[in-house]
C-alpha cells in the first residue's frame, strides 16, 4: 500500500507528465525558472526537516502516527471533517493576511514574482515565508490541539491540491466550472497570480473556494481579461529573477516598488 509521501511524489510525476502532454499555455523557456523554483524546494525540505526535528525534541507527547485510526475507532468522522475545514479556513486567513501587511507581503511576494505559472511555482517560497508559515500553523495546531492524524491528512491533501492548481494543465472548461463550486482549480488560482493587484488580492483559498465566496474575495474567471499577465511589476528584470535576486526580493521590496512607480509616471 502506498504511503502518504509516495502518493504526493506520484501526484507530482502525474502533473509533470500532464503539463508536458496537455499544457494550458505554451511556455517558451522553463529551465531557468525550474532551477530557481526547485532549488527553493530543496531549501524548504532542509528547513522543514530541521524545524520538525527540533519540534519533536521539545514535544513530550506520544504521537500516534497511524493514519485515521484514533478517529475511525471512535467514529468521529464529523470531527475529522470539521477540523479539516478549520485548517483550510486558517490557511485562507493567513494567506489573506500575508497580502495585507507589508512585512508579511515581503516574505510572500517571492511566490508571486514568478513571470509564468506551472507546477514549479508551487514550490517557489522564500525561506522567510516558510519559517513564518510553519511557526504560525504549528502554534495554531498546538492551541486547538488538533489530532496529528488530521494534520497528516490535511497536509497530504493540501500538498496535492496546491500542485494541481499551480499546474500548467488543460482541463475541460465545463468540468473546471463544476469543480470550482467546491475546489480551487487551476483556472481559479491563476487569477491570484495575476500582475493586476485587484486580482492578486482575491482567490486566496487553498483547497475550497467556500471561504473566498463567503468573505467576498472570489473572482470569477469569466470576469478576468485573458491572457493573464503573471508576476509583479517591480520584479521583472533578469537580475531580479536570478536565484540570488529572488532571495533578495523581500529585502528590496520597497526600493524596487518605488522605482517601478517612478517608471510608470515617466511612461
Amino acid at each position: 500500500m502506498l504511503a502518504g509521501t509516495d502518493i504526493i511524489w506520484l501526484s507530482l510525476a502525474v502533473f509533470l507528465l500532464w503539463e508536458n502532454i496537455s499544457p494550458d499555455k505554451s511556455l517558451a523557456t522553463i529551465q531557468h525558472r525550474w532551477v530557481i523554483n526547485f532549488s527553493l524546494l530543496l531549501i524548504s525540505f532542509a528547513i522543514t526537516a530541521s524545524l520538525n526535528f527540533i519540534s519533536s525534541l521539545s514535544s513530550s507527547d506520544n504521537i500516534n502516527t497511524e493514519l485515521l485510526s484514533p478517529l475511525f475507532a471512535n467514529k468521529d468522522l464529523f470531527i475529522l471533517l470539521s477540523l479539516f475545514l478549520l485548517l483550510d479556513l486558517f490557511y485562507y486567513l493567513l494567506h489573506r493576511t500575508m497580502h495585507y501587511y507589508h512585512l508579511l507581503w515581503r516574505c510572500h511576494c517571492v511566490h508571486h514574482s514568478d513571470l509564468n505559472i506551472d507546477i514549479s511555482t508551487n514550490f517557489r517560497h522564500h525561506p522567510f515565508e516558510l519559517m513564518l508559515t510553519w511557526s504560525l500553523m504549528s502554534s495554531f495546531v498546538w492551541l486547538i490541539e488538533i489530532d496529528f492524524s488530521v494534520l497528516v491528512i490535511f497536509g497530504g491533501v493540501s500538498a496535492i491540491i496546491q500542485m494541481w492548481h499551480h499546474s500548467n494543465i488543460k482541463i475541460n472548461a465545463k468540468l473546471d466550472n463544476y469543480l470550482a463550486y467546491i475546489l480551487v482549480t487551476p483556472k481559479i488560482h491563476r487569477i491570484h497570480h495575476s500582475a493586476d493587484k485587484t486580482y492578486t488580492n482575491s482567490n486566496y483559498g487553498m483547497i475550497f473556494t467556500l471561504w473566498d465566496r463567503l468573505f467576498g474575495t472570489f473572482t470569477q474567471p469569466n470576469n478576468v481579461m485573458q491572457p493573464i499577465t503573471y508576476g509583479l511589476e517591480y520584479f521583472r528584470k533578469p537580475a531580479q529573477q536570478s536565484f540570488i535576486g529572488v532571495l533578495k526580493q523581500p529585502l528590496l521590496y520597497r526600493q524596487n516598488k518605488k522605482v517601478s512607480k517612478i517608471s510608470e509616471k515617466l511612461d
